[in-house]
């Protein structure tokens, strides 16, 4: 896979944060699309939009955040699905009580909530998804 060296020789914390920007926008932007271009319920717009996200995440993890590690692609892959779905199970919860019980605008209260939970995928991913075998 071609990456741009001077990518590489960023700290891993910088790449988890441009490739989980990316999958965030990815995130978002797939939300408005469902709830303003075919009046999906922001709720199910999310879940649409996650499995969407999670490609875009998971490769950009795997080939260039945690490119180091030595596991293999399926072992990582069904590690990295488990840490992300239980991410977005929190992000849903907090979306779930934003949207309903706070009464939080959708495309206001998601880029928070998919930011807080992102600190903690980041340490589960490092330290268990994409963990270096010894």
């Amino acid at each position: 896979m071609i990456i741009v060296p001077w990518i590489r020789k960023l700290p891993q914390v910088s790449l988890f944060i441009i490739v989980g920007g990316g999958a965030a926008a990815v995130h978002f932007f797939s939300v408005i699309f469902f709830v303003e271009l075919f009046a999906v319920p922001a709720m199910l717009a999310n879940i649409f939009a996650f499995f969407i996200a999670f490609c875009f995440s998971f490769l950009g993890q795997r080939y260039l955040t945690f490119s180091d590690s030595n596991q293999s692609f399926y072992y990582s892959l069904k590690r990295y699905f488990f840490v992300s779905a239980c991410s977005f199970m929190f992000n849903e919860g907090l979306f779930f009580v934003s949207i309903y019980h706070l009464h939080a605008p959708y495309f206001i209260a998601l880029p928070i909530i998919v930011l807080l939970v992102a600190i903690g995928t980041f340490i589960v991913t490092k330290r268990w998804a994409f963990k270096l075998s010894q």
